[in-house]
């Protein structure tokens, strides 16, 4: 009988979790695929506030879902069971073990980052660790358990014996060839279920740890640096002498998956993890043609200067490129070079953020902080770095973690910066504070320069507040003070008439009324009447407002009903950013692709309408209303719309002309306006919305 194997994975998607899956299901083997617990987030970061989030408080093991799992286990009835272990989840796999074998007489495998880094650390827990990539020695050992063998001489394997000896074979050699891989197993049903707070949930959609409906998916394996906070610094030792670290898939193979999951499960944006795609221009070319005519999704991806030019975001951005992900990781140079082994130049940095905005890119810069090694110069340069780079764009800042065996680590262990109890694993600091928050500082220098950082990214506040906040002397003695204010700073911002937009009129009466605030600072620290109801009624408008404003115009895709138009077509919309040369114009592109053709063109219409609002839930006075007809004969139609307010202008082909007016009010003052697209079969039913974006007038 085929062996039956569980494969489970904390907290994350895992990408090895899927690949070993898809690879088993190749070799005729049954999978299941358990992803234990949610990620929680704090979806304010994400649109650039690190102010006023609340603490996570995630479990490392939720109160009963161990008790569900093992449930589920019962049901399922594995041969084998593997536990994927980051680092930061190895207390709850451990737990998760021990739940298991006191109802289970079933091996359990661990692999997975953690076990490649401290094999000698998870053998005490698993009865098999798998080091590295782990497709070939999952399959070997399916086989093996299949035909009843002795479980022995599996290379990248450790084995414990019945005495507690353990067999330590050796690393294989790397996958070279990508393209042998089937894909991932994340379409299909009947395989997959989540266990979260408290539910079983079988046929979850789980295609992104932060964004549903948003399909991940790796080109390549590897990287070309060797930072010294990142596990790959440790892999590229472990790996050495074993095949090219970095290996990549052809163009042909990546694409193909897109457009397999995309006829197998819904999927609106495509999200690449390589931790740089952009390397590679010959790669980039194929890879530009092929996706602008198969895929014409909106995606995402990591870069860096040093292998990104122009003409590489120049195609990428013509194929869908909605936002880039940065790792700046610290504005001093010295710094990166010194201590984190990074190689880059704020010149550069600045450059490429030109280059992006231009094409409409939406930069999203990593920074790390809560770092002891950086002083208040390197921390200074961090933020003026920050502040000299164009916007908008986001940030995602993250609190320093320490992984095991990295060279930070070891240098901040050697120099008692940290005991062994800090570092991730008997740690699991990344649970709840991966990302940067402010009341999580352990001393007053880590709290005056979280909340600076945090100032400087909101875009609330003006570069000369910041700057004056950084030289004073009272508010380094007194961080806590400033955070209070910049806290309810924001939070009577909300309900004040005065908009929060006008950040430079907001900050002169912030400074002319500091006596004001102090004296209402202390009222709502003494009673917290803002933080429980202010706030709770204000979240999500906060929310929304700060996500318009980071991303202004955002690309999306949706799909028709099939009902609609009776399967004979499925419709793509895509909407990028273009800079625009007038203050008072908004020019955006659109690409409407079908997936099939068919004999009859598709008349559709299109409703481009402003508003008074940014809140796309709350759609305000309509201020004007373009209507435009739009006819569909191709399997792919472009099109460009050029707002010049009160006048639409519509080029399709490269034929341009106005767009009829339907109604239109005049905008009496300046400020910023919500612009909502539609889009609307022949009998005048909804099927597309584009949630509103900001223009400016």
């Amino acid at each position: 009988m085929k062996t039956r194997i569980a494969l489970i994975s904390i907290f994350n998607i895992d990408f090895g979790v899927r690949y070993i899956s898809a690879y088993l299901k190749s070799k005729g083997y049954h999978t299941d695929i358990i992803s234990f617990g949610a990620l929680r987030l704090k979806e304010e970061i994400f649109c650039n506030n690190y102010i006023t989030p609340g603490l996570l408080h995630q479990k490392a093991c939720p109160d009963g879902d161990d008790e569900l799992l093992v449930k589920l286990l019962l049901s399922l009835k594995p041969d084998l069971i593997g536990i994927t272990v980051p680092s930061t989840s190895f207390i709850t796999a451990s737990i998760l073990t021990q739940k298991i074998k006191e109802k289970l007489n079933v091996p359990i495998i661990w692999g997975g980052i953690h076990a490649t880094l401290c094999p000698e650390h998870c053998i005490q827990y698993a009865d098999m660790v798998c080091i590295g990539e782990g497709e070939y020695p999952m399959y070997e050992l399916a086989e093996k358990l299949e035909n009843t063998e002795q479980i022995t001489a599996i290379k990248n394997l450790w084995i414990k014996d019945r005495d507690g000896s353990i067999e330590k074979n050796e690393l294989r050699d790397l996958i070279l060839e990508l393209d042998s891989l089937p894909y991932p197993d994340f379409a299909g049903l009947g395989n997959k279920f989540l266990i979260d707070r408290g539910k079983v949930i079988p046929d979850p959609i789980i295609v992104s740890a932060y964004r549903e409906k948003a399909y991940p998916i790796m080109s390549s394996r590897g990287c070309h640096y060797s930072c010294s906070f990142c596990c790959n610094s440790v892999l590229k030792e472990i790996y050495k002498n074993k095949g090219p670290y970095l290996r990549r898939r052809t163009p042909e193979n990546v694409i193909d998956e897109i457009v397999y999951i995309r006829t197998n499960m819904e999927a609106w944006e495509i999200r690449f993890w390589d931790d740089i795609f952009t390397y590679d221009a010959e790669w980039i070319e194929v890879f530009h043609q092929l996706y602008k005519r198969k895929v014409a999704l909106p995606f995402t991806c990591y870069a860096h200067p040093e292998h990104t030019d122009r003409t590489i975001i120049e195609m990428l951005a013509n194929s869908g490129l909605k936002a880039v992900d940065l790792g700046i990781q610290s504005g001093s140079e010295s710094f990166c070079r010194d201590r984190f082994k990074r190689k880059q130049s704020n010149e550069e940095i600045i450059e490429f953020a030109k280059v992006l905005k231009k094409f409409g890119v939406i930069p999203r810069y990593n920074l790390i902080m809560d770092n002891p090694y950086e002083t208040d110069s390197d921390l200074d340069a961090t933020a003026e770095l920050l502040m000299a780079l164009p916007r908008p764009y986001i940030t995602r800042i993250y609190s320093l973690c320490y992984f095991p065996k990295t060279p930070l680590t070891n240098q901040s262990l050697k120099d008692k910066l940290i005991t062994e109890e800090d570092v991730e694993g008997r740690d699991n600091k990344a649970l709840n504070n991966f990302y940067m928050f402010i009341d999580l500082a352990k001393d007053k220098k880590t709290l005056f320069w979280d909340t600076i950082m945090a100032m400087v990214v909101s875009s609330f506040f003006s570069e000369k507040l910041i700057r004056r906040c950084k030289r004073s002397r009272f508010i380094r003695s007194h961080p806590r003070l400033l955070l209070s204010l910049i806290r309810l700073y924001l939070r009577i911002s909300f309900i004040s008439p005065m908009p929060i937009f006008h950040k430079e009129l907001r900050t002169k009466w912030f400074r002319k009324a500091l006596r004001f605030f102090l004296s209402i600072s202390g009222l709502c620290l003494g009673m917290n009447i803002f933080h429980k109801d202010i706030s709770k009624i204000f979240k999500k408008e906060f929310f929304f407002t700060a996500n318009l404003i980071a991303y202004h115009l955002e690309g999306v895709t949706t799909e028709t009903n099939n009902q609609d138009f009776r399967n004979k077509a499925k419709i793509d919309l895509l909407i990028y950013p273009k800079d625009s040369t007038n203050a008072v114009c908004k020019s955006f592109y659109l690409k409407i692709g079908l997936r099939n053709s068919f004999r009859l063109p598709l008349i559709l219409k299109m409703l481009v309408e402003l508003t008074d609002s940014l809140i796309a839930t709350e759609p305000g006075e309509r201020l004007a209303l373009w209507e435009i007809d739009y006819k569909i004969n191709d399997i792919e139609t472009e099109t460009e719309v050029d707002l010049l307010y009160p006048r639409l202008f519509f080029t399709q082909k490269g034929i341009r002309r106005e767009v009829s007016l339907v109604e239109v009010k005049k905008v009496t003052k300046k400020g910023l306006y919500g612009l909502r697209v539609f889009l609307y079969s022949g009998r005048h039913k909804r099927y597309i919305l584009k949630n509103c974006s900001v223009v400016y007038f």
